[in-house]
């Protein structure tokens, strides 16, 4: 025999109904609150991050004037290497033409020699 939906039947579904969707909520709303408490402290912590990053960023050029300006000093500029290239290459040049010029020097010192010796 089929059972009869009565008064108090649908009172116990509507309450069981009502009580599941109240310990939903209450779930619901407690994970709200921590996301909620999440987003603030990321909000924080980024304000907290954008200052502590502007004095990083303000040490870091600092950091880098100071590198460039070692560079500066320490190291050749691209002038300097190309003018100590164009000396280096005349001196080259010129050493080469004194070696070039040796064998008649040579020549001309045993010439030298064989006429200052006396003649036996």
């Amino acid at each position: 025999m089929p059972e009869t939906f009565t008064f108090a039947a649908g009172i116990q579904l509507v309450a069981l109904i009502l009580t599941g969707m109240t310990a939903l909520l209450g779930v619901w709303w407690k994970i709200e609150v921590r996301i909620r408490d999440v987003e603030n402290k990321a909000k924080h912590d980024l304000r907290n991050l954008e200052h502590v990053s502007a004095e990083k960023r303000s040490q870091i050029d600092k950091d880098l004037q100071a590198f460039k300006l070692h560079v500066a000093e320490k190291y050749a500029s691209y002038e300097a290497v190309k003018e100590g290239e164009r000396l280096l290459a005349d001196r080259i040049e010129r050493l080469a033409t004194q070696v070039s010029e040796m064998p008649d020097v040579v020549v001309e010192r045993i010439t030298k020699f064989m006429l200052m010796r006396p003649q036996a």
